[in-house]
């Protein structure tokens, strides 16, 4: 058996103690938890002693329908995840202090294990991943069912996704997924975030352009057929109604694919209105055909300034996107600026120990060895000379811990893991939970202490 203090522990005991361990729901589709009782050392009666096991499987963004890779934020936040849990499971408090005395408190001991799914930023994918989990056999040891989840990274994933969780009293945390539509707790009732909602995130740029450049006259473009633009546009609106802004608003449609043409005639009230700021809400997938239509009609280069949202920073910031001189892309972000509200509370004690303990992972070969073993299977769309299907290679080395900046997807999946243990433990003292034949905290119970807890962590 592996050493408790290494990454692979807690997979290696679930894997090879089968017989130890016992489902606590009984014969349910949907959420359940797993006790592991040490028959060695004592009788076969359940005791102080037994290990709680909650699987929390991680669904990010690797890939998108057509199978390019965007792995950057997906790798950041499964590996986020994975080192909460390497710090949860052995009570480390080196960025979140409050480990140390909820481990101590906590009715049994909670261990966590993980599983990473790439959602292909699509509903579809996602669901049908989930749904696989959710309708495993209880008494499965080493594909267990999960007891809460960290996901999705998109708006447009998790207004479909949230709904499944509901339905079957899992506890979902989402480190992205930044739509208000969310906050509707009818739909969406075990929803919850480590990402603030837009309602915050999205008066940055508007602020920005009134506290600093003294702007009143400004556009905004946004994909209105995305819930995380619709969601942004709506903030943005609201907080210009309040501070007496006013706003064009330019909405693109998305679905299906435009062409440059159909984009330019979207785009064609901003050459009307001949207005220099524009804020610009969309993701990277779309970033480049707007912006290249925006070059062609004058909209965007020199003389107009474009401020875009975080939703754009984990592939041009965090990945260091470049263009060539003088191309369109090149002429369209010159001088411009991305405004996120980032993740990080930078020269705080707890994000300064979270950046040393990641580049500890980026020197740790057992900890590359262990997250690059957890990535997903997905397809590209290119064939090998036999004809067969080429598999994307999402694994990273030292240089994605030490050369690229932190995603602050990385950031708040770490803080999902630690709020769910946190919870979990508060959940189970509060109902009494014996972890013995059904008697276990709820789901809704879980989400609702996962609504009260409060805790300091590198995001702040």
């Amino acid at each position: 058996m592996s050493d408790p203090a290494s990454y692979s522990y807690f997979d290696d005991l679930r894997r090879n103690n089968a017989s130890n361990f016992s489902p606590i729901l009984k014969d349910v589709i949907g959420r359940n938890l797993h006790r592991y009782h040490n028959k060695t050392n004592s009788s076969e009666v359940p005791d102080e002693n037994d290990i709680i096991f909650c699987h929390t499987p991680v669904f990010v963004r690797y890939t998108t329908q057509e199978k390019e890779d965007y792995s950057g934020a997906g790798y950041g936040g499964a590996a986020g995840a994975m080192l909460a849990i390497q710090h949860w499971n052995n009570g480390n408090g080196v960025v979140v202090k409050d480990i140390e005395a909820i481990q101590k408190s906590c009715p049994r001991p909670i261990k966590f294990t993980t599983e990473i799914f790439d959602t292909e930023s699509n509903a579809v994918p996602a669901v049908r991943g989930l749904t696989g989990m959710i309708i495993r056999d209880p008494y499965d040891i080493d594909r267990p069912q999960p007891c809460a989840i960290v996901g999705t990274i998109y708006s447009s994933v998790s207004t479909k996704f949230a709904i499944t969780t509901g339905v079957y009293d899992l506890l979902q945390v989402a480190p992205g997924a930044s739509s208000d539509a969310l906050d509707d707790k009818k739909q969406y009732p075990l929803f919850s975030r480590t990402h603030p909602a837009d309602e915050g995130s999205a008066s940055l740029l508007p602020k920005y352009l009134q506290d600093q450049l003294q702007v009143k006259n400004f556009a905004i473009v946004f994909v209105h057929t995305d819930g995380f633009g619709a969601s942004y546009h709506k903030s943005v609106l609201q907080y210009a109604k309040q501070h007496g802004m006013n706003v064009l608003s330019v909405p693109i449609t998305f679905y299906p694919v435009p062409t440059k043409q159909e984009i330019m005639e979207e785009l064609k009230t901003l050459v009307d209105s001949k207005l220099n700021y524009i804020i610009g809400v969309f993701f990277f997938n779309n970033f480049e055909p707007i912006m290249e239509a925006a070059v062609e009609l004058g909209v965007a280069g020199p003389g107009k300034l474009w401020f875009f949202a975080g939703s754009l920073s984990d592939r041009i910031y965090e990945q260091s996107i470049t263009y060539e001189r003088d191309s369109p892309m090149h002429t369209a972000m010159f001088g411009n600026a991305i405004i996120t509200d980032g993740g990080a509370a930078e020269g705080t004690p707890q994000y300064t120990n979270f950046l040393k303990e990641w580049m500890k992972m980026g020197d740790d070969p057992n900890f590359l060895s262990y997250v690059n073993s957890k990535q997903p299977v997905s397809a590209t769309s290119e064939l090998n000379a036999d004809g067969e299907v080429i598999m994307h290679d999402f694994s990273r080395n030292a240089d994605y811990f030490h050369k690229e900046p932190v995603s602050h997807i990385a950031i708040y999946s770490y803080e999902a893991i630690i709020g769910i243990g946190i919870a979990a433990c508060e959940a189970a003292r509060k109902a009494n939970s014996s972890f013995v034949d059904n008697d276990v905290f709820s789901g809704s119970e879980h989400h609702a202490e996962f609504l009260n807890i409060d805790f300091l962590s590198a995001s702040g």
